[in-house]
């Protein structure tokens, strides 16, 4: 009886000409998903068809081009999906086949991810009966190889808290809905790339995924939320809110994998290597970097202030601070003694309570001379306002040294972050012979409408208005010199022809300012100040004398000499640090030879006049003049 049942069984297979598994082969060659070839499969046969109509089966995710043109030996049919049902199509033949039968399609699209062993059918029909039924095993598919992976930071600057983006170029398959992502960062740095748990947040095409899930700090996985097709310019994913590694150049290491469905281990494609872009150690001072010595002149000794803006991090208690000098400035016979302090925005050294601890580490006119200043106070990062170093006791070199450079470097507390910020170019002046010149910023007020010069009290109210909106202290400020234009003879009835009319005394005033940069300030500081607060300062001066008109004009950057500013009366100066062309003008009763000297813009009898009794002086003559005009117009009329 079970012989009889296993030749029935037998008999049954025949007549329905069901064969084993063939195997099916790629033109070109292909071993990954997402890949396209020709598929050709041999089947045994031993009926003679008419017309046959096969419907094939692919496994998974395969497909078949719309339209493709398939074969069956000599025979041509269109492929047609059919529907509602993916992956299965069917090949309508005219014609006869008989004897052993090959099958091959082009335009074939290997599954979406991987398998060991994927599995298809054939089936041959003539009309409605079943002629030939053959499973179809198709080669098995890796994961696609994703090679040219990068990873990019913005900003690309160590530490910092910014997006990176991860980039694949040659993407070839789908990400699908419910998919998994997984991006393991390299752990070689120290510290490295942090993705945030909480915080981060990572997208693709502004679309968000779900949950970093576990070990976000290393591992992301991404549960994807929306179906994207493959990109033209690649696929990619940006994470927000990483902290980004410690500075190296560009690194590789890392994985990333790409998941069907929410599996941990069937996988659409997988990178094996990432490559991640050089992160920089930010530069400290990239807008403003210079050393100022208190003063130029060879050979004298006083604060040396180091300027840096911006600060682009945080200063923690115990950060130390290498600033390398050229070997010039090794001045003495054996290493002075020096004492920092620092500040944020603070120009003046005296004004500065941050404590700094400074000592030359290295004294040499051979070697250079490098100052190693280890902070005592936090400081926190600043954009705007500059990182102020200012050391006493420090000797500038003879005459002949050249302008060069410094370099700076500030290294952190904690040895795994080493050089937080540096700068190689920070600008060093050359020294000079005699009174060095002191950069000074000068700046017009124009006042229209006024009776005369400035009054004694209007003159002593001016410069602390330029130096507040200078950002200075009130010495640094004079006015230079004013002069006072009359507007014309006017009669006060309007007729020409009335002899007792009496011109009116009114005219322009206008007022020369300068203000001198501090030593240990930045000229960029002062001048963008001072021209941003321009319509402050011709407000504020308006008030100052009485409601007029006032104007103030572009502030410019001129020269001035140090002897202007000593406290000895020298050079061609008429009065003390005032006077003789180069210095400002002097205050009343200071001595002078012409107007040109004085603040109040007259000089009388080897004296600046003060405020109306120069401008009586100055206007007498016109009005002399005027009056003379006015007697003869009478008596001809």
């Amino acid at each position: 009886m079970r012989l009889l049942a296993s030749i029935i069984v037998v008999a049954a297979a025949l007549c329905l000409g069901s064969t084993s598994a063939v195997a099916v082969t790629y033109n070109p060659a292909v071993t990954q998903v997402a890949s396209s070839a020709t598929f050709t499969s041999v089947i045994a046969n031993t009926k003679t068809m008419t017309n046959p109509t096969v419907t094939i089966d692919l496994p998974d995710t395969f497909t078949i081009a719309y339209m493709a043109l398939c074969k069956l030996n000599a025979l041509e049919a269109y492929a047609t999906a059919v529907a509602d049902n993916p992956g299965s199509y069917t090949l309508a033949f005219t014609g006869t086949v008989s004897g052993e039968l090959t099958l091959s399609c082009p335009s074939l699209t290997t599954g979406q991810y991987e398998r060991s062993s994927p599995a298809g059918t054939a089936t041959f029909k003539e009309g409605t009966a079943t002629s030939l039924t053959s499973t179809l095993d198709f080669p098995a598919i890796a994961p696609a190889a994703l090679s040219g992976v990068t990873v990019t930071s913005t900003p690309s600057v160590q530490y910092r808290e910014g997006t990176v983006r991860f980039l694949f170029p040659n993407l070839g398959f789908t990400v699908y809905t419910n998919d998994t992502i997984a991006l393991t960062i390299p752990s070689s740095s120290s510290p490295n790339y942090y993705i945030h748990p909480i915080h981060s947040h990572c997208s693709t095409a502004n679309v968000p995924y779900d949950g970093l899930g576990t070990n976000a700090g290393l591992t992301i996985r991404l549960n994807v939320t929306e179906n994207f097709p493959p990109m033209s310019d690649g696929f990619y994913i940006d994470c927000s809110n990483v902290t980004m590694a410690k500075a190296h150049d560009s690194v590789t290491g890392g994985s990333a994998s790409f998941f069907y469905g929410d599996s941990t281990s069937v996988r659409r494609g997988s990178a094996a290597t990432l490559t991640f872009s050089p992160l920089l150690v930010p530069t400290i001072g990239s807008a403003v970097a210079r050393v100022i010595p208190e003063s130029l002149t060879a050979g004298s000794k006083g604060w040396l202030t180091i300027a840096l803006r911006p600060l682009p991090v945080d200063i923690e208690v115990d950060d130390t601070m290498a600033v390398t000098l050229p070997a010039a400035w090794a001045t003495e016979t054996s290493t002075p003694t020096t004492s920092c302090r620092f500040s944020i925005g603070i120009k003046i050294p005296a004004s500065s309570s941050l404590r700094v601890n400074g000592v030359f580490t290295q004294y040499s006119s051979a070697a250079g001379v490098t100052l190693t200043l280890t902070f005592k106070d936090y400081a926190d990062e600043s954009a705007g306002n500059p990182l102020y170093v200012h050391c006493d006791n420090i000797k500038v070199p003879a005459a002949g040294a050249a302008a060069g450079t410094a370099a700076v470097t500030l290294t952190s507390k904690t040895a795994a972050y080493g050089v937080m910020a540096a700068n190689a170019a920070v600008t060093v002046p050359a020294p000079v012979t005699g009174a060095a010149d002191v950069e000074t910023v000068t700046i017009t007020l124009t006042a229209s409408g006024r009776q005369g010069f400035l009054t004694d009290k209007e003159l002593a109210a001016l410069p602390p208005l330029i130096a507040a909106a200078a950002g200075v202290r009130d010495e640094y400020a004079a006015v230079a010199g004013q002069s006072f234009v009359l507007d014309g003879d006017r009669v006060t009835s309007g007729h020409r022809t009335r002899a007792s009319a009496e011109p009116v005394k009114m005219g322009t005033l206008t007022v020369n300012a300068k203000v001198r940069v501090p030593p240990s300030a930045l000229h960029e500081d002062v001048l963008t100040a001072l021209t941003g607060a321009t319509g402050s300062l011709a407000a504020n001066t308006a008030a100052a004398l009485g409601g007029v008109a006032v104007t103030a004009d572009a502030p410019q950057t001129v020269g001035d000499v140090a002897s202007c500013w000593n406290g000895a009366k020298d050079g061609s100066e008429t009065d003390t640090d005032c006077g003789g062309g180069a210095c400002s003008g002097c205050a009343a009763e200071a001595g002078c030879q012409t107007g040109a000297d004085c603040a109040t813009g007259v000089c009388h009898d080897g004296r600046c006049k003060r405020g109306n009794a120069a401008a009586r002086v100055s206007a007498g003559a016109a009005l002399a003049s005027a009056f003379t005009v006015a007697v003869i117009f009478a008596l001809l009329f």
